[in-house]
């Protein structure tokens, strides 16, 4: 008798349709499964719990639908890519559990409430990504404990408040995107010890006062965006001079 031992599945960009196969569940030894760009619908089978192994699960561009369900948090997933789907309810707290993740997208679903603060007790994030969804209520301060995270993107939802001025302990981050949400106060500026960043976006918000001076130290910055805030004052075009990377510059003062 043959053993089974297939250990990755890539079908992307098929147009393939239907519920996600429930036969994958005896590939016990899988760990990778890509099947992002096709019109699967439907919820991930529960049966997939079976795959314990996993540490790749890529199901972006799909027509899925459902709650996540919280088995995922007892896989070994180091990478997970939901985005682009319909997925809506809560965030199982048990994604808090996922050890090995490094790379989490929920992005452009149906995701509401709170921000699931137990993401936050992830251990080795680099990329966070929840943007296009309808989180709302303040970010929390508790992210400044993901000091691995290298890019973090919560734009395009419903978030209002201050931005955390904790955030300044993401020392490797190198993006940071929170447009086109509801965020008030001024631009903290603790921000300025995120000496990393190459890319910050907090256009289409509420954020008023003068447009720090801090900016400037951000010397790797690549990409600014300030536009469809209250920024009053001129710009700081002394402390900007030190911007030599700086690629796309967007103000509107």
């Amino acid at each position: 008798m043959k053993v089974c031992r297939v250990t990755k599945i890539r079908f992307t960009y098929r147009s393939l349709e239907g519920k996600l196969p429930e036969i994958i569940e005896n590939l016990t030894n899988l760990t990778s499964l890509m099947l992002y760009g096709n019109k699967f619908s439907g919820e991930i089978p529960m049966s997939y719990a079976n795959l314990k192994n996993l540490i790749h699960l890529d199901l972006e561009g799909n027509e899925l639908e459902g709650s996540i369900p919280p088995f995922l948090g007892n896989m070994k997933l180091n990478f997970l890519d939901l985005s682009g789907n319909s997925f809506g309810g809560e965030i199982p707290t048990q994604l808090g559990s996922l050890i090995n993740l490094t790379y989490l997208d929920l992005s452009g679903n149906l995701f509401s409430g709170s921000f699931p603060t137990h993401l936050s007790s992830l251990v080795k994030p680099k990329s966070l990504v929840l943007s296009g969804n309808s989180f709302d209520g303040p970010i929390p301060h508790q992210l400044n404990s993901l000091a691995k995270l290298e890019l973090l993107n919560l734009s395009a939802n419903l978030f209002s408040g201050l931005i955390p001025t904790q955030l300044d302990s993401l020392a490797n981050l190198t993006v940071l995107d929170l447009s086109n949400n509801n965020l008030s106060g001024p631009l903290p500026y603790q921000l300025e010890n995120l000496v990393l960043l190459e890319y910050l976006n907090v256009q289409g918000n509420n954020l008023s006062g003068p447009i720090p001076d801090f900016i400037g130290q951000l010397q790797n910055l690549t990409y600014l965006s300030l536009l469809e805030n209250n920024f009053k004052g001129p710009l700081p075009v002394v402390a900007f001079s030190n911007l030599t990377d700086l690629n796309d510059l967007h103000v509107a003062t």
